[in-house]
């Protein structure tokens, strides 16, 4: 007695719940993701407009984290691209203590404006962020009007 192999996905039954298998797992992801939920984020900083004749700091921060609440499908965005949020560092600079301040509900704001579409931000891993600035010295190179050289 030769026994045949019956292929099993050619039976309808097989098929049908393989489909129905398939929308319930769809269904499923699409609820569970579209709840609402608080997570933490990890931002890198870009700081642009720094006014001229000075740099930062080294130990100026890079990055930092923040609690948001959204969607879990926006969390997904969030592990797949790192946010950026850019600073103006211009628009804090106090020339006197050479230095730029941005408080928490500054930095908040720049968050929701550049990284966060819908929902609140809470927890700042700061509260306010002090960026001290270095003036850059020059001295001229030459008696020719070669150039300047930093020091």
């Amino acid at each position: 007695m030769a026994r045949t192999f019956k292929n099993p996905f050619k039976n309808s039954k097989l098929k049908a719940f393989i489909v129905f298998l398939f929308l319930a797992s769809v269904f499923w992801m699409l609820t569970k993701f579209s709840k609402q939920d608080v997570a933490s984020v990890v931002t890198t900083i870009s700081y642009v407009n720094i006014p001229q004749g000075y740099m930062l700091n080294e130990n100026t921060p890079e990055d930092f984290s923040f609690n948001v609440n959204a969607t879990r499908f926006e969390f997904l965005g969030y592990v797949f691209k790192k946010p950026n949020i850019k600073i103006d560092v211009g628009a804090y600079f106090n020339e006197t203590t050479n230095t730029a301040r941005v408080d928490g509900a500054a930095l908040e704001k720049l968050i929701l404006k550049q990284v966060v579409d819908d929902g609140f931000v809470t927890q700042l891993s700061f509260s306010q962020l002090t960026l001290t600035l270095e003036q850059l010295s020059f001295k001229e190179g030459s008696s020719h009007g070669a150039g300047f050289y930093f020091i």
